[in-house]
């Protein structure tokens, strides 16, 4: 799921993001952007309007983990039921 969300605290491994889910989700340093990232300050800020997508949830530990690399588009395939 694609989400718009906020900035609110950027560490050494990646950076926190409000998406209005009552908890931050999670921003990878490896998922910034395509290619490789030396310092998340280098790619956002706190404060910064960011899109963002669902990668996975884990609900026992509480954890929203989050890309800002657009996924490609599912590509849905109708099926015939004869």
């Amino acid at each position: 799921m694609r989400f718009e969300g906020t900035v609110k605290k950027v560490e050494l491994f990646g950076a926190f993001i409000d998406i209005g889910a009552g908890r931050s989700g999670l921003v990878h340093i490896s998922q910034l952007r395509e290619g490789h990232v030396n310092r998340v300050a280098d790619v956002v800020k706190e404060g910064d309007s960011v899109t963002v997508w669902v990668k996975s949830v884990d609900t026992q530990k509480g954890m929203l983990n989050l890309t800002m690399i657009e996924p490609p588009p599912l590509d849905w395939v109708t099926c015939n039921a004869d």
